[in-house]
């Protein structure tokens, strides 16, 4: 039986077994003239050799009856090893195999599509609750007819003087309502100013923000794809 560990152990030669499933190793060697099984089950386990390695879970009994010594894989995780497989050895995975994913260019472009991804749906929630909206051309026109209904309201006889005004301050409003410099805050019962949310905050500027997170985040993954689908490579590794 093979105590595996961190440290890699020689193990017999590799030989293709067309019953053998992915991902799976089954390790046999003669023991008092008989070929036993040396794993346990369920190990996650990396089979390394000259030319490569490959991730696997141990069995402990082979697919149907072995009877000669070696270390069983199937065909595709066989390739992965080189093309003579020489010198295989066996050793616990680790979590400096993780690492080492994590650290590729293929893992840190999906680290950084993932974070972008995190960001966006974040900015998403907070702007949906603190976001806000400046004052629409909707509100806009109700002042402006509000003040319409203001200036043309009867006045009685002799009142031209106090029609005049209303005009001005009306003209004042609508001009500060447009943006102008007319500092005037209220008219009658129009209110003449109008809000401005500071970019982040604001609703509008905020989804242009979103779009150029979420453009990011397409290209980041575009190139991710591309690697998946490159000469060597599997969209499953």
């Amino acid at each position: 039986m093979i105590e595996l560990g961190d440290e890699a152990k020689g193990v017999p030669d590799v030989f293709v077994d067309p019953d053998m499933a992915p991902g799976k190793v089954y390790v046999a060697a003669k023991e008092g003239g008989a070929v036993v099984s040396q794993l346990v089950d369920g190990k996650e386990v990396v089979l390394a050799a000259k030319g490569g390695s490959t991730e696997l879970t141990t069995v402990a009994t082979a697919p149907k009856e072995i009877e000669a010594p070696g270390t069983y894989v199937s065909q595709g995780d066989r390739d992965r090893l080189g093309q003579t497989a020489d010198e295989p050895s066996l050793r616990l995975y680790q979590n400096k195999d993780g690492w080492k994913k994590v650290k590729s260019p293929s893992g840190v472009i999906l680290l950084l599509t993932t974070a972008l991804g995190l960001i966006s749906a974040v900015f998403g929630l907070w702007l949906l609750l603190e976001g806000e909206s400046g004052t629409s051309s909707t509100t806009v026109a109700e002042r402006g007819e509000a003040l319409l209904t203001w200036v043309t309201e009867p006045l009685g006889s002799g009142n031209d003087k106090e029609a005049t005004q209303r005009a001005a301050e009306a003209r004042r409003c609508l001009t500060a309502l447009r943006g102008g410099e007319a500092k005037v805050k209220k008219v009658g019962e129009v209110d003449c100013t109008t809000s401005s949310p500071s970019f982040l905050k604001n609703n509008d500027s905020g989804g242009l923000l979103a779009a150029i997170v979420g453009l990011l985040t397409l290209v980041l993954g575009l190139v991710g794809v591309r690697k998946k689908f490159s000469f060597g490579s599997s969209p499953d590794s």
